[in-house]
């Protein structure tokens, strides 16, 4: 099985020691699509949208660390805290604002399914990652509502194989956002997160 030494996922790339095996990843089939804001919402900087961003995820006081932006891209890489997991935003600037179109964290590394791919009513996510008790959450939103939800398994002490099965019904023509977190044990808030946007459910 052949093993690179990082991953791309939505236009940024996992830096880190851990080695993850690559396995079959579908094409994309369509323009991966905004996450947030919506449309009608405040003009924010790169950075203000990546931390206001990082708040509805639940990070409690994330700490921009990298700020990597073009014209038209972006990444932003914070951490819940200094020396915790990374979680990088990407963004796009569209009609003259940015959007996030995903994220990726340091722990967590999503294989399949791709961003932009179109999906039938059953989702199983694939990846490699680290949680505690080898635990983190998976659920998918379709128009801001939750449509799925479920316990992601993984490796508990170091990078493991991520396995979810979501039941996300049909939403043909509606982007579908996945998520895969992990929450502090402390206090609830998240510490590393990977949201993955899909154009759409295909009726099956």
């Amino acid at each position: 099985m052949k093993k690179p030494a990082a991953v791309l996922l939505i236009g940024a790339t996992l830096l880190g020691a851990s080695v993850v095996p690559a396995g079959a990843m579908p094409a994309r089939t369509g323009t991966v699509p905004a996450i947030w804001p919506s449309a009608p919402a405040p003009w924010r900087t790169a950075a203000q949208t990546a931390l206001a961003y990082a708040g509805r995820l639940g990070f409690a006081h994330p700490v921009l660390i990298r700020y990597l932006a073009t014209s038209s891209t972006a990444t932003m890489t914070i951490t819940p805290q200094r020396g915790g997991p990374t979680t990088v935003i990407s963004e796009q600037f569209r009609s003259g604002r940015w959007f996030v179109t995903g994220t990726a964290a340091s722990t967590i590394h999503v294989a399949d399914p791709t961003p932009g791919q179109w999906l039938g009513s059953t989702v199983t996510v694939r990846g490699w990652a680290q949680g505690f008790e080898g635990q983190l959450r998976a659920f998918a939103m379709s128009r801001g509502v939750i449509v799925a939800e479920t316990v992601a398994h993984c490796g508990s002490t170091s990078l493991g194989p991520l396995t979810a099965t979501l039941h996300v019904g049909n939403h043909p023509g509606s982007p579908v956002v996945l998520s895969v977190e992990e929450r502090s044990a402390r206090d609830g808030s998240t510490i590393a997160a990977s949201v993955i946007a899909t154009v759409g459910i295909a009726l099956t």
